[in-house]
């Protein structure tokens, strides 16, 4: 059955269901979000008929098409109830189409917690007009697969599609997360020196074969990007060296998100001392490569060191009493990097000074009360 929708300026038209079902409702939602997805129309060609809104379809997705005024005046909570934001291809488009997504990016975007990926090419016209429609449309499925496996999160499909003088392809983007210099391709060389990394072909399922002899296959490449997005493809270009997993070139199609399996419990204070507090962040699984971590306190960053292969990172010397957050990332060659952070609370640290003689010891405790040693008392 069709669970596609398409929500136009006024009201909502549900295609093939019987019941008219409205916009999902604004507000946060707990637990897992069902399989709903939330379609830029300007982005897609065809809207419900469009070959994204297809593929989510036949996937079970409840798919719903918006067009660029309704997406404009959606809440942070209208976006954040579906599980898969999607701007696709309308078949090689360029220019105006994304100025509505862009208009409001500040409220969308934050809402993306789940995997993301960010695409520059353009596999919904190859599909239908290009060569290698296959590779194209394998790429296709593949991309919104995985930006939709979170079943508690939202996750964004981005693809760039013809976007060549890249003001909007830069503005939207460093809306997502400031750091990408998007750039153009040449076009004419580009056809057959692309390639997936190890890490882009192991987490989404994408070969090299799948995206090579598109006849101009990549259309916009990174020569830039935020350190939490992993290069999956890559189109040589002497504007990158290595753009990851030691494949030379300049990335074009770039995923964020926990893709490693690797899963990490919340930092624990392991200890107190005169000097401060343990904080430390434990992976459950076993390493899968070289971990960053990154201590937070107070909204800044306080130290970051590199730990490999182990599986829990410790910071010392840290204010017992504090909140902090630590951030956590691991990649590896057959793994995406997985950034996780997590809030530890502020801890209750209690003090004691104890007394023998002339001599005087501070003791700190967490969580109860410091007890002197025997002979010693309590000053």
């Amino acid at each position: 059955m069709w669970r596609v929708r398409i929500a136009l300026a006024t009201g909502a038209l549900v295609l093939g269901v019987s019941t008219l079902l409205p916009l999902a409702p604004s507000g946060a939602v707990a637990g897992p979000i069902p399989k709903t997805a939330l379609l830029y129309d300007p982005s897609v060609a065809g809207g419900a008929s469009s070959l994204e809104a297809q593929y989510l379809d036949s996937q079970g997705w409840t798919v719903t098409v918006v067009s660029g005024t309704v997406w404009d005046t959606l809440s942070a909570g209208d976006f954040a109830s579906y599980r898969l934001l999607v701007i696709g291809d309308p078949e090689c488009g360029g220019g105006s189409y994304l100025d509505q997504a862009i208009s409001n990016e500040a409220i969308w975007a934050p809402t993306a917690n789940g995997n993301i990926l960010v695409i520059g090419a353009d596999p919904v016209y190859h599909i239908l007009y290009g060569h290698n429609s296959g590779g194209a449309d394998h790429t296709l499925q593949r991309g919104l697969d995985w930006a939709g496996k979170n079943s508690s999160a939202t996750g964004l499909y981005l693809d760039l599609s013809c976007n060549h003088g890249n003001l909007q392809a830069n503005a939207i983007t460093n809306g997502v997360e400031n750091g990408f210099t998007v750039a153009s391709t040449d076009e004419s060389t580009n056809s057959n020196v692309v390639g997936m990394t190890p890490s882009g072909n192991t987490a989404l399922g994408i070969t090299s074969s799948d995206i090579n002899g598109w006849h101009s296959s990549v259309h916009e490449m990174m020569t830039n990007w935020p350190g939490d997005f992993v290069p999956a493809a890559v189109v040589q270009s002497g504007d990158c060296n290595v753009a990851g997993d030691g494949v030379i070139g300049c990335p074009y199609i770039l995923a964020r998100g926990d893709i490693s399996g690797v899963q990490i419990k919340p930092p624990t204070i392991v200890s107190v001392t005169r000097k401060g507090a343990t904080i430390t962040a434990t992976m459950l699984l076993e390493p899968v490569g070289t971990y960053l971590c990154t201590l937070i306190a107070s909204g800044s960053v306080t130290s970051i060191f590199v730990l490999s292969p182990v599986n829990a990172c410790s910071f010392t010397g840290t204010n017992p009493a504090g909140a902090y957050a630590v951030r956590v990332q691991a990649q590896s060659a057959l793994a995406i990097s997985a950034m996780v952070q997590m809030n530890a609370p502020a801890p209750l640290v209690y003090g004691a000074t104890c007394a023998k003689g002339h001599h005087r010891r501070h003791l700190v405790r967490l969580g109860v009360s410091p007890v002197c040693p025997i002979g010693w008392h309590r000053v």
